[in-house]
């Protein structure tokens, strides 16, 4: 029935290791992964896993689709799996119940499609960050046979045992729906409309994140050039490789960066300020990712500059900059002040530049933009670049001057390039754990 589908879809069957911890653990209560809860959706048709952790050979019990099924935890690590039979799909909400020491109940469970939804920005792309574009399809996008999980971003050099989700299970409707990813949205919705069959959306990606991280070890082994740069890069970083630990370590990296940045020198001039030599500077038409424009394969810094003219009569008041978006993090200035900065490559920027740096005649405008990997640039539409005093409004699209200060080749591993622990062994620990793909 899916082979008809003209989507880039792999169906795969995802085999991980199962980790053990070997250590003794005492589970008072029986648990559950964050996956499984209240509105989650199981694949139909195929063995579902369902596991957790318990005391010691405690006896777990499992009722649900009208039958029970039981098991006793390993007895060292409290670990236990239990295999539902295969189910058609079913669009009633059921409720599983979850039996040891104490009492789970997981309620409006429903069978039918599972799909690991995953990738960098593409597939990160959220419905409300379209400029509003799908503002009346998020409005009328109830469906309760459409749900999705956010997986919570994690780090981690070793496969984990569970996962954190933002606010588990939400089914697609005014509110849940913005903030799902679009491309994941619209293929579900294409698929519920053709074959009626509820669908599952767990979403798990980040934007900017390299393949090999989604890579496991026994992967990149056939790619030895890979897994040397992975090696050397371990090497470089503590064993503790939290979310915390990878934070602290690109904040050094960022620190590093902008020492090496040429566009700053021990004078304490900047490229920003208004007498600098440009007559070194190239051109560049903005928006446009400047892969597209000029600087094929460079991830770092590049500063921005362009003339624009004020009024006699608009000199003094204030100014607002519309800079479209700007990937991945900028610091903006007018006339060699800075105004301000913002991190993150799908916000759209907005300055408010005070009358008093506003003058009549040339005022200067520079932007210092910072991409740490893939797309890089100011991006987006040419309506959304423009400039406004005193009620009038004036283009910004079109040419600006640019010049490349750090090429991040030349620098040392950005930490925030080996995300291990988004690859799938980090929310799905079973064996024989059937699902169907989406990458983006």
């Amino acid at each position: 029935m899916k082979k008809n589908l003209y989507y880039l879809i792999s169906k795969i069957k995802l085999s991980v290791i199962l980790l053990i911890s070997f250590s003794y653990q005492s589970f008072s209560n029986v648990t559950l992964p964050a996956l499984f809860s209240d509105g989650m959706i199981l694949q139909r048709n195929m063995k579902i896993a369902v596991w957790g952790w318990a005391d010691q050979g405690e006896t777990v019990t499992i009722s649900f689709g009208g039958k029970e099924y039981k098991v006793n935890a390993f007895p060292v690590s409290g670990r236990w799996t239990i295999y539902l039979d295969p189910m058609p799909a079913n669009a009633v909400p059921q409720t599983m119940v979850v039996k040891g020491n104490n009492v789970i109940t997981l309620k409006n469970i429903l069978i039918g499609d599972v799909w690991l939804c995953s990738g960098q920005s593409n597939m990160e792309w959220k419905m409300n960050m379209l400029n509003h574009t799908y503002d009346k399809e998020i409005a009328d996008s109830e469906n309760p046979y459409i749900r999705a999980v956010e997986i919570v971003n994690n780090t981690s050099l070793q496969p984990l045992e569970d996962c954190k989700t933002e606010g588990g299970w939400k089914q697609a409707n005014a509110q849940n729906t913005a903030e799902f990813s679009a491309v994941a949205y619209f293929f579900a919705k294409s698929l519920y409309k053709q074959y009626k069959v509820p669908q599952a959306l767990i979403l798990s990606e980040w934007g900017g994140t390299v393949a090999e991280a989604w890579t496991s070890l026994e992967g990149l082994r056939v790619l030895p050039n890979y897994l040397k740069d992975f090696g050397d890069w371990k090497k470089s970083v503590p064993a503790d490789l939290s979310a915390k630990t990878v934070e602290r370590l690109y904040q050094g990296w960022i620190k590093t960066t902008r020492d090496a940045d040429k566009g700053f020198s021990k004078d304490g001039r900047n490229w920003a300020d208004a007498g600098i030599n440009t007559s070194d500077w190239k051109t560049m038409d903005l928006p446009a990712y400047w892969e597209t424009a000029g600087l094929t394969g460079i991830d770092g810094i590049v500063w921005f500059r362009r003339e624009v003219e004020v009024s006699k009569k608009d000199a003094g008041k204030d100014l607002v900059l519309e800079l479209a978006k700007i990937d991945d993090s900028d610091s903006t200035y007018f006339n060699g002040v800075k105004i301000g900065n913002t991190d993150g490559y799908n916000v759209s920027r907005k300055y408010i530049v005070p009358g008093k740096l506003v003058k009549a005649g040339k005022n200067i405008i520079t932007i210092r933009v910072t991409d740490t990997g893939g797309g890089g640039g100011v991006w987006g539409e040419k309506a959304e670049m423009k400039m406004t005093v005193n009620g009038k409004e004036s283009s910004l699209s079109g040419t600006w001057l640019y010049k490349l200060s750090v090429n991040q080749n030349d620098l040392p591993p950005n930490p925030r390039q080996f995300r291990l622990a988004k690859s799938s062994h980090s929310f799905i620990q079973c064996n024989d754990c059937p699902a169907d793909s989406l990458w983006y």
